[in-house]
């Protein structure tokens, strides 16, 4: 009975996320690739796609060509000989972020750093009422203007 019900359950779940996927006809396509270099990672190279109409939108990155992200591990031997191991670690996932200005919602996937699974994060939107402040900034070759926001509490 029990698995009945969490067949069931599972089957609605895909179906309410089949259909909002068919009714996502995007209006426009921009696609670009980003690097980072963060201190202890080195620099990773990510693809991105960025799908959106007027109401929703649908992102997508993966970690593509990559110096990985290493990490020592240190260890004893059967014989308590002291082991260092160096291991690389590529993020294979896919990362999805798919908004919806009129339900006002987000979906995302979520991968924790080493896990081998990804969780699913479905959350609301906030509308975040900006403040722009009389108060300027250089940032590199940009001049930039502060504003405020009280966003969650």
């Amino acid at each position: 009975m029990i698995k009945k019900a969490l067949f069931i359950l599972i089957l609605n779940i895909g179906f309410v996320y089949a259909q909002d996927q068919i009714t996502f006809v995007p209006q426009a396509k921009i696609e670009y690739n980003f690097t980072t270099n963060l201190k202890n990672s080195g620099l990773n190279e990510y693809k991105c796609n960025l799908y959106f109409n007027n109401n929703a939108s649908y992102f997508n990155y993966k970690q593509i060509g990559s110096n990985a992200i290493s990490q020592k591990k240190q260890s004893k031997d059967d014989y308590n000989i002291s082991v260092t191991k160096n291991i690389k670690i590529i993020d294979t996932s896919n990362h999805y972020i798919y908004t919806n200005r009129k339900e006002k919602s987000r979906i995302e996937t979520i991968k924790l750093p080493y896990a081998k699974t990804s969780f699913l994060k479905k959350d609301t939107l906030s509308i975040i009422q900006w403040q722009l402040v009389n108060e300027t900034k250089l940032i590199g070759d940009f001049n930039c203007k502060k504003a405020t926001a009280h966003f969650r509490g």
